[in-house]
């Protein structure tokens, strides 16, 4: 992936996004889903997996891969309101093993990475999943039975159009987060449309008061670029991670 000119698409896709205040028309940006939801790495993989998509995988210009990671992130949470992002991890499809200090992206490739070991809770196993730290752009390695928030890539040319449908118990708007009204900002996130009018909303925390929430629709029009599932599936592998590129492992 040449994350330079994808860095430059995602800057430029989000001054367009914000200028016409529509987010409708085709994009490949619109297949890169953020699912703001914490689950376990291979969880994360496999729902990328079912989704067509992948679980973000790092490039080799690394540099330009964590701008880019970083932009694509940012456009997407500002979708919520009054929400910090200083705490927030995001799974990327790679691991390392401690004691050879050799990393793999998730298709087995060798990648060159500088990271951050967490020490605070060293697994048994030998084998640490990557994380990307949203606030300092960092990369990293720690338990796999960690909960993450997740982003999956759509690695096609096929463009996505950046609205879809969803079942209201597809997506969260009742426990942390609620979908508000928010007039006419351009980082709406769900759309209702009353005559000829278009309302917008947006995610607002639920402590604080929200004077017009979205109606009790059975489903909500929302922007494909993010998504909240309020009870993500739990999956476990079916090998061990430690097994899953066998020549990392060979001494």
């Amino acid at each position: 992936m040449d994350f330079k000119k994808m860095t430059l698409c995602v800057l430029m896709m989000q001054v367009i996004t914000t200028i016409s205040g529509q987010f409708e028309g085709p994009s490949v940006g619109c297949g890169h889903r953020l699912y703001f939801t914490n689950v376990t790495w291979y969880t994360a993989y496999k729902l990328c997996e079912e989704e067509n998509r992948v679980l973000m995988i790092p490039d080799s210009d690394m540099f330009n891969f964590k701008l880019f990671f970083w932009q694509m992130i940012e456009t997407r949470i500002s979708f919520v309101s009054e929400y910090t992002s200083s705490n927030l991890r995001v799974w990327i499809g790679a691991f390392m093993r401690i004691s050879s200090n050799e990393s793999m992206d998730s298709r087995c490739k060798p990648i060159n990475v500088d990271l951050h070991l967490d020490e605070q809770s060293q697994p048994q196993e030998d084998v640490l999943c990557l994380s990307f730290k949203h606030s300092t752009k960092e990369i990293h390695a720690e338990s796999c039975d960690n909960n993450r928030s997740f982003l999956c890539y759509n690695p096609g040319p096929d463009k996505t159009n950046c609205m879809m449908t969803s079942n209201r118990t597809m997506i969260n708007d009742s426990d942390t987060y609620v979908l508000c009204y928010d007039g006419h900002n351009p980082n709406f996130f769900a759309v209702l449309k009353e005559g000829n009018d278009i309302k917008k909303y947006r995610y607002k925390s639920a402590e604080k008061n929200c004077t017009e929430p979205y109606p009790k629709f059975t489903e909500i029009r929302h922007k494909s670029t993010f998504v909240y599932l309020p009870h993500p599936p739990i999956y476990n592998p079916d090998k061990a991670l430690s097994k899953w590129c066998p020549g990392m492992y060979k001494q």
